[in-house]
């Protein structure tokens, strides 16, 4: 196992880095094509699209990696993993930081202590990535 960061920036740059390594969302949402029977004209997701945005977070892929091991990682955050306790609050506050381009000022949630709330949101999430298997075990 790796070291920890030591600091929140280097938390940061770790967590955003480990989302460069996930699969990016395909370039093509919609299909040429309307939905059928939709009365406003809404063009159909691609099946691509669709399989990104409903896929299980825990798919492996055929050699039992996980396709999406940080998503993974905030899914076992959000519901608890073997004798772990859920924190659905750290997964979408990770989540929300991800989606902030790593700023956790923009990404804290109000009252929620700042700079100690999201090193201690990272810590959870390096610990659960670091010990929580990349390959599924059945």
């Amino acid at each position: 196992m790796t070291k920890p960061p030591r600091t929140l920036a280097g938390f940061v740059r770790w967590y955003m880095a480990r989302w460069e390594d996930e699969p990016d969302p395909p370039i093509r949402l919609h299909e040429q094509s309307v939905q059928p029977g939709d009365m406003l004209g809404s063009k159909r997701w691609t099946m691509a699209f669709l399989r990104w945005l409903t896929d299980n977070p825990r798919r492996t892929d055929d050699g039992g990696y996980f396709v999406r091991p940080m998503r993974a990682t905030l899914h076992a955050l959000h519901l608890g993993h073997g004798d772990q306790e859920p924190h659905p609050d750290v997964a979408a506050y990770l989540w929300r930081l991800y989606q902030c381009g790593g700023d956790w000022r923009k990404a804290a949630p109000p009252n929620m202590g700042g700079e100690a709330y999201a090193l201690g949101a990272l810590v959870m999430c390096w610990w659960q990535y670091a010990t929580f298997p990349m390959r599924r075990v059945a």
